[in-house]
């Protein structure tokens, strides 16, 4: 289903709704590998596009621990890693640094 709507030519891939949340902030929420890599090569993808509250696509993987999509993020052209997480204050490393050590004792 969603490679026929990114097919369709006036998709706005990056469209949000009322609280900011993208389809690809979604699909990570909600661990849908197919979906995020289908969205993650669609033209006009925005990589970096957050939320109102803060939350990033490179932030919600990291959150829902999904090293895959994590990967396919990072090598994605243009990915901002350089800013802070949203409400935390943190940035996006230091976020990623208290999840692997809540994970690792």
């Amino acid at each position: 289903m969603v490679q026929v709507l990114l097919n369709h030519p006036n998709i706005d891939v990056n469209c949000s709704d009322d609280s900011g949340i993208t389809v690809l902030l979604f699909g990570i929420h909600w661990r849908r590998r197919n979906e995020v890599e289908l969205l993650l090569h669609a033209r006009g993808i925005d990589v970096n596009q957050a939320d109102h509250e803060g939350w990033f696509p490179a932030y919600m993987s990291v959150f829902v621990q999904d090293a895959v999509i994590l990967r396919e993020l990072l090598v994605m052209p243009g990915i901002e890693l350089d800013r802070q997480c949203g409400k935390s204050g943190l940035s996006f490393l230091e976020y990623a640094e208290t999840i692997d050590s809540r994970y690792a004792e």
